[in-house]
């Protein structure tokens, strides 16, 4: 018995404890289980804080970024911005905007290198597929623009090239040099022949528009006149007590500019203090002009294209680097350009006169609005200072030299150059991609076929009264080639304007209530709706299934067409004031409009029923849109604003908050991904419709934008304006797409270790 009871005892002894060991191999996986669950929440909350620093480096980079390109240096802004997108994925909306618009905007295709020392000239073929640079290491360099590859050299040996001029027919171009001779060779490098008579040496060349006559500037004191085709001296012009600086010559011939500066640029004891701009008579080598600046070296001098100006570049101690024109007529001093630091040392018009362009010693590239003289942008990317500019033949691009000489003697022992390169700056915002403009009136409308090869636009004034232009026109969307216009069967503003879905019909309405049908193809008339009926239509819209035709009109009511026929469905409404917009749901049984009153109204299509009202915009809403799964709806409103409501239940989802002025239009992608809009304050915008934020700004437009669409098949979309004009935008911005377009069409480089240190992207780097 007392066995049984040990044995017993012993049995419960051991069933506790293997009770208690269970219980404490339970604990000990709780507090591991527990111990592991920590570690995981730790390490999200590290992952999470890790995303969060990198979200916040992101953001600080673009935020960099942005303020590079305000300051004009681009290569540094698309540089930030690109490591930005990389810093954090999927790369937040700030910095996909900065992206693009540092890419897109106007920058610096190419930088050419190659030259040993300064480079003092530059040129464009007269095509300007081939850039042109002359440098103190007695070189020509030429570079082919399209491929942005170095073509060829000339050597000339021990003289300095002083100016390249390119002949504007032949595939010529003039060298100037510092052995007193001017050479004129053939685009291939050949020699062609020379032209000799200066006594000291070649400063500068120019020709006239049509290549035949050329004259240059000398620190002899004298401008010389060439016959091009035979190389013989015409005439020579002096009256100069200084050495000349700079010539140009007029397009027509007729005049010549030079200026002059004093003893300190060519250190000649006997020379006496000048500084002025002439304008001389080529026919009769008389001076016509003679214009004295208080101080300053005056180095460049350019003539307007059409003649009636002269423009010359100068610096001194007390007003810094100034651009001052006059009118070659009268003699008269017509204003001042201010803003360089430095020494101006070149100055370009645009081809039609509306712009110049400058550079300087103080490293920038400035533009300027030739009738304001306000100072447009400026460019700072470079690393030296720059001698020269030239201007491409249509006006897209500029050549700058960079280099320093030293002082004012042109000497190849004085180059102390940091950078001697060339720059080929596109002054262009490429997110533009074309301009369609010569209309007489306002481009009211805007609609493109579903193929998205042909755009068609509709015009006329806000004045019915005073129109000029009330045409249909039809375009190439690729080409921009004009494929056909009725110009007179409109005799009021178009501002309706849809394509069928089937792109066989195009409708188009105006303000007097004719609606007529076109052949999209021929522009043949197919029928009317309607003509002359004095109830104003501003819009009109196909159905999906285009069997019905909807138009929205002046008298507060919405018709229903039937394409085939022509004939009146049904008309209905409720509206006090006009039915401004419209748009079908995609499955065409219902239809949204917005009023002037700035209610929108969803229609039963099959009996003219109103199904709700969308309340919340204050002022006219001016166009809706559906998006493609029909579930939402977009509104563009006299408000400022564009609002995104629920299709089904009419609630507001979200408003895009940016424009300042009343918004015209809206336009949905083919996914529904984005919103495009455009109004009063001239802009048109890029939204992302999950998120309401605004991804991309587009500025060209100079009035009110009508309206806009996308190009269906493409990477593109149009928009209409009152400034006369179509537009064609580039819309495909997503980061990978911007960076493939930049390796082609932009000079892009890396960070430099202080930069990456001065950004805080790394707190060290080391140096290549």
């Amino acid at each position: 018995l007392a066995l049984v009871i040990v044995m017993s005892i012993a049995a419960l002894v051991s069933i506790i404890l293997a009770i208690f060991a269970f219980s404490q191999r339970q604990e000990a996986e709780i507090a591991r289980n527990q111990a592991i669950e920590n570690e995981q929440e730790a390490q999200l909350a590290r992952n999470l804080a890790e995303q969060n620093a990198a979200e916040a480096r992101s953001l600080a980079l673009a935020a960099n970024a942005r303020n590079e390109l305000v300051n004009g240096n681009t290569t540094l802004s698309i540089a930030l911005a690109t490591v930005a997108e990389e810093n954090y994925q999927p790369a937040p909306v700030e910095v996909r905007r900065i992206l693009s618009t540092a890419i897109l905007s106007s920058g610096v295709k190419a930088r050419y290198t190659g030259h040993t020392g300064a480079v003092l000239t530059t040129a464009f073929s007269n095509d300007g597929r081939y850039a042109l640079s002359g440098s103190s290491d007695g070189t020509i360099r030429i570079w082919d623009n399209e491929t942005r590859q170095f073509v060829r050299e000339i050597s000339l040996g021990d003289t300095i090239i002083t100016r390249i001029a390119y002949h504007p027919i032949q595939a010529q171009f003039a060298v100037a040099t510092t052995t007193n001779t001017i050479i004129l060779f053939a685009l291939n490098g050949d020699e062609i022949r020379r032209f000799n008579g200066h006594t000291d040496m070649v400063t500068s060349l120019a020709f006239n528009g049509d290549g035949s006559r050329l004259v240059s500037g000398s620190l002899d004191r004298t401008l010389r006149l060439w016959d091009v085709e035979t190389g013989d001296e015409i005439r020579v012009l002096e009256g100069h007590i200084g050495v000349v600086l700079d010539v140009d010559l007029s397009k027509d011939g007729k005049y010549a500019a030079s200026s002059s500066g004093d003893e300190t640029i060519a250190n000649i004891s006997t020379d006496t203090v000048e500084r002025t701009v002439r304008v001389w008579d080529t026919e009769t080598g008389e001076t016509l002009h003679e214009f004295r600046l208080n101080s300053g070296f005056v180095r460049t001098v350019a003539i307007s294209p059409d003649s009636r100006y002269v423009v010359a570049g100068s610096w001194d101690s007390s007003q810094g680097g100034k651009l001052t024109l006059w009118d070659i007529q009268t003699g008269e001093e017509v204003r001042r350009y201010f803003g360089h630091t430095n020494v101006v040392t070149g100055i370009v018009f645009s081809p039609d006169g509306r712009f110049l362009y400058s550079t300087s010693w103080d490293a920038t590239l400035r533009v300027w609005n030739f009738n304001t003289a306000v100072e447009l942008a400026r460019y700072t990317t470079f690393a030296d200072r720059l001698l020269r500019l030239s201007i491409s033949p249509d006006g897209q691009y500029i050549l700058v030299a960079s280099g320093n000489l030293g002082g004012n003697e042109i000497q190849r022992d004085r180059d102390r150059s940091a950078d001697t390169s060339v720059w080929l700056m596109d002054l262009q915002n490429r997110a533009l991609v074309n301009t369609i403009s010569g209309f007489g009136d306002w481009a009211w409308s805007v609609a493109v076929d579903p193929t998205g090869q042909f755009i068609a636009t509709g015009t006329g004034p806000l004045n019915p009264s005073n129109a000029i232009d009330t045409t249909v026109r039809v375009y190439n969307r690729s080409t921009s080639t004009l494929m056909w216009q009725n110009t007179d069967q409109h005799t009021s503003t178009v501002e309706g304007l849809a394509y069928s879905h089937d792109g066989k019909i195009l409708a188009s309405a105006d303000w007097n209530g004719t609606i007529i049908f076109w052949n999209a193809q021929t522009g043949e008339e197919i029928r009317r709706l309607s003509e002359n009926t004095g109830i104003k239509v501003l819009n009109v819209i196909f159905n999906p299934d285009d069997t019905i035709l909807a138009s929205a009109n002046g008298n507060g009511t919405i018709t229903l067409w039937d394409v085939t026929t022509g004939d009146m469905i049904r008309q209905f409404g409720d509206y006090e004031d006009e039915v401004v917009s419209l748009a079908f749901h995609p499955s065409g049984e219902r239809l949204v409009a917005g009023d002037n009153d700035g209610v929108l109204k969803l229609w039963n299509v099959a009996n003219g029923e109103k199904i709700r009202d969308f309340v919340g915009h204050t002022n006219r809403v001016n166009e809706v849109a559906f998006n493609p799964a029909g579930d939402l709806i977009a509104s563009a409103a006299w408000d400022s604003t564009i609002r995104l409501w629920n299709t089904n239940t009419g609630e507001q989802i979200r408003t895009l908050i940016g424009h300042v002025n009343f918004i015209q239009t809206v336009a949905f992608n083919s996914t529904g991904t984005l919103l495009l809009s455009g109004g009063a304050d001239t802009t048109v915008r890029l939204w992302d419709v999950e998120t309401g934020q605004e991804l991309f700004r587009y500025n060209a437009h100079t009035d009110w934008v009508s309206q806009v669409a996308f190009i269906p098949n493409s990477d593109f979309a149009v928009s209409s304006g009152q400034d006369k004009t179509l537009r064609i935008w580039r819309v495909e911005l997503s980061p990978q797409s911007v960076l493939a377009w930049a390796r082609e069409n932009r000079y892009l480089r890396s960070l430099s270790c202080n930069e990456i240190i001065q950004f805080r992207i790394q707190n060290e780097c080391e140096t290549q």
